[in-house]
């Protein structure tokens, strides 16, 4: 399996440098790495859900409430 890298302008180009795509082909999509949404509309961010997560005693993970009480 070939591996591909992003070059300056964010064109997916292989490990010689040949592009495959070109930026302006993922520009309808939001680029390459589109940004994602939570369910409610607010953009998600991974940094949100990393981190020490505590458990209960049987082990399942402790959620906490958010500010909205979304969850």
């Amino acid at each position: 399996m070939q591996g591909f890298l992003l070059d300056a302008q964010g064109s997916l180009v292989d490990r010689e440098g040949v592009k495959r795509f070109d930026y302006r082909q993922f520009a309808q999509y939001g680029g390459l790495m589109p940004k994602l949404y939570t369910h409610s509309g607010k953009r998600f961010d991974i940094h949100e859900v990393m981190g020490v997560l505590d458990r209960d005693p049987e082990g399942k993970l402790i959620f906490l409430q958010s500010e909205d009480g979304q969850g």
